[in-house]
């Protein structure tokens, strides 16, 4: 895990709590490859505050709302979702792009196997 940029994660966030929030991922489990931000795979493409969120990755708070944007051409070799439930110590969120959409800023001590997949 790469160190975050400077201003990541922003000033306001939620803090989650027993949140339940729901990761694409690209196989049936989930694996540090699923976790890797838009900035880590092509660091030369974001600047300023876009930088930010692209150091986080996407979540979402439904379900049907990440299953919807599984259906995407660019989301095409993805195969699972997996079902996290967050607390204070996994890291924050940042509500984004949409109604369900948020940024997550992980922490390193987040456990991957907490994560349970969801069936299809």
């Amino acid at each position: 895990m790469d160190p975050l940029p400077e201003g990541a994660p922003p000033e306001v966030v939620l803090v989650p709590n027993n949140d339940v929030f729901y990761r694409i991922t690209l196989g049936n489990s989930l694996t540090n490859e699923d976790l890797i931000s838009y900035l880590q795979k092509w660091p030369e493409k974001y600047q300023g505050e876009a930088k930010i969120l692209a150091s986080g990755v996407s979540v979402f708070d439904d379900l049907n709302a990440a299953k919807r944007k599984m259906k995407l051409p660019a989301l095409r070799n993805h195969k699972g979702i997996a079902k996290l439930t967050l607390y204070p110590a996994d890291g924050v969120v940042k509500k984004s792009f949409g109604k369900y959409h948020y940024t997550w800023w992980r922490t390193q001590s987040f456990d991957l196997s907490k994560a349970e997949m969801e069936a299809l």
